[in-house]
């Protein structure tokens, strides 16, 4: 007798039937290898898998499965990608996926952990057709981008659907639980990761930074949610530090009780700390409250992550002295003005590239290209400026270190967002 072998189409209650038949809109071919949804489409393959570990019980109670996602993308990319340096410099454009190295095949990984009684799986849905269809697209796209700068996302798509109202949303959430601060196009929130750690400017060198930024559209998917977790620890150098990000890429796809894995570690600004980046392309905007589900799983990764590079080694930066109120306000102004004089550079910069323009032959796209980039910078130098003049006079009202450091934080994010 011969028994039926069909697999199951829920596995542990994870609906794989469903997701199949949102594959299939998406014209991708599917089959079934036992708890296994796989996809294919242009050469690249999806692997979508359900699994239930063996310890199952967490403070949050039960976990019901674990979905990873595994995008292998074409054999050919792994010959001149397939170099840490190179995964981790894409890794800081990924979208909803990590990209990594396992058996010297470029993948993209994601993960979602389940939890029996949640009612949350119209978000995960979301996440995992997302991830299957759009993550291998959007890093093809931010390679493309790599290597010749071309960027590939149509120029009317370039605007994010998030809105200062949005993140005013999330700073509702999030002001319970950290320091934060919203408008003017981004989030900036910190993550205590001991207990009486509040602000880095209090002298509290243990928190993390997470950072929403609406006017940083990716290469390929275009307008969206820029979203950055920044660990305070530092790795003594670069390969120590690509060693730590690959591990906590690969700990990510564990089956573990972690928030969802939706984006990728890499390098962080400071050149020496990890980072965990996310895009969220427009195309989720319509689920309400993703910004805030984001940020909460930031705040409970922050959390994994400091525990995870203690356990590598890797300490938080030695905090540094507290300085007196007088010394502090001094530095202010001198970072103030340092910030003035670059916002009147850019502006002259632009004002005499774009009085010389009209005597340079080059071609139109780069000539467009040019006007863009001055007008960026233009509109870069008029919103700093309005900004420091806010800023005197809030400096004034004698606010607390912790507010001082965020209104910081905007003008140096605005001068170094990328503006073309």
């Amino acid at each position: 007798m011969f028994w039926n072998t069909k697999p199951d189409p829920q596995p542990f209650g994870v609906p794989l039937d469903r997701l199949e038949i949102a594959l299939k809109a998406g014209h991708v071919t599917t089959e079934r290898d036992g708890n296994t949804l796989i996809g294919r489409q242009d050469g690249i393959t999806t692997r979508i898998s359900v699994d239930q570990p063996k310890d199952r019980k967490t403070e949050e109670g039960a976990i019901r499965a674990v979905v990873t996602i595994r995008i292998e993308l074409p054999s050919e990319f792994s010959s001149f990608i397939a170099k840490p340096k190179f995964v981790d410099d894409l890794n800081r454009m990924t979208t909803i996926g990590a990209l990594m190295i396992e058996a010297k095949r470029l993948l993209i990984g994601s993960r979602i952990t389940l939890h029996y009684g949640e009612d949350a799986w119209d978000l995960q849905a979301l996440l995992i057709v997302s991830a299957a269809l759009s993550s291998a697209q959007s890093m093809l796209g931010a390679v493309h981008w790599a290597l010749t700068k071309e960027r590939r996302a149509d120029d009317s798509n370039m605007e994010s659907s998030w809105s200062d109202q949005d993140l005013d949303e999330v700073r509702g959430y999030l002001s319970h639980i950290s320091v934060c601060t919203a408008g003017n196009r981004g989030l900036t929130a910190e993550f205590g990761l001991h207990d009486g750690s509040i602000s880095a400017v209090l002298g509290n060198q243990d928190t993390a930074l997470w950072r929403l930024v609406t006017d940083q559209p990716h290469p390929q998917a275009g307008g969206g949610l820029f979203c950055l977790l920044e660990m305070p620890h530092q790795a003594f150098d670069p390969a120590h530090l690509g060693l730590i990000v690959e591990r906590l890429n690969a700990m990510e796809m564990a089956p573990l009780d972690l928030p969802p894995h939706i984006g990728a570690w890499c390098t962080g600004t400071l050149g020496n700390n990890p980072a965990y980046v996310t895009f969220l392309p427009n195309f989720l905007h319509d689920r309400a409250g993703i910004a805030v589900n984001v940020s909460v799983w930031a705040a409970g990764r922050a959390q994994w992550a400091n525990a995870m590079l203690a356990s590598l080694g890797v300490k938080v930066a030695a905090a540094k002295p507290f300085e007196a109120p007088a010394a502090s306000e001094s530095a202010v102004r001198a970072v103030l003005t340092a910030v003035r004089s670059c916002a009147m550079v850019m502006l002259e910069s632009a004002i005499y590239i774009q009085k010389e323009l009209v005597n340079v032959r080059i071609e139109d796209s780069l000539r467009d290209l040019t006007v863009a980039v001055c007008s960026s910078l233009v509109g870069t130098k008029h919103d700093v400026i309005s900004e420091l003049f806010e800023v005197d006079e809030f400096l004034a009202m004698k606010p607390t270190k912790s507010e001082i450091i965020v209104r910081v934080n905007r003008l140096e994010q605005w001068l170094w967002d990328v503006i073309c």
